[in-house]
């Protein structure tokens, strides 16, 4: 009764809910990522209210599941209380632990009063802060 009750739910609690989506060919992915996805639709909720958007080629999501490897960031859109911002790079990595996004490689940030183009931003989301 009991014993089954609990092996079950051990069993249960070890499974992977992201197993699925993990490709069948691991031969080209490096062996720090667990998840790797390309033609991504990123959408990011505080709350109810839809925060930030971007499409992506590819996003690496690393074993630890908090470092995500972004590629071909596009048509991102970041809404504040200030404005809403349209952002661009060529590549990126989110580090869920520092709540930091960092991006590199042909960098394009726009909003109201802000055309801005740079090789290297880090944005840290604690702070609401970003740095170029």
């Amino acid at each position: 009764g009991g014993k089954a009750l609990y092996s079950g739910l051990v069993t249960f609690v070890k499974q992977d809910p992201l197993a699925a989506m993990r490709t069948a060919d691991t031969s080209e992915i490096p062996l720090n990522v667990g998840i790797q996805m390309r033609g991504v639709s990123l959408r990011h909720y505080e709350g109810k209210e839809l925060t930030t958007q971007c499409n992506l080629d590819r996003i690496d999501v690393q074993q630890n599941r908090q470092i995500y490897d972004l590629v071909g960031v596009k048509n991102g859109r970041y809404a504040t209380k200030k404005g809403i911002f349209q952002f661009e790079a060529k590549s990126g990595n989110w580090n869920g632990f520092s709540q930091t996004l960092t991006c590199s490689k042909a960098v394009k940030v726009s909003g109201k009063d802000l055309q801005l183009t740079s090789t290297n931003i880090i944005f840290d989301q604690r702070k609401q802060q970003m740095d170029i």
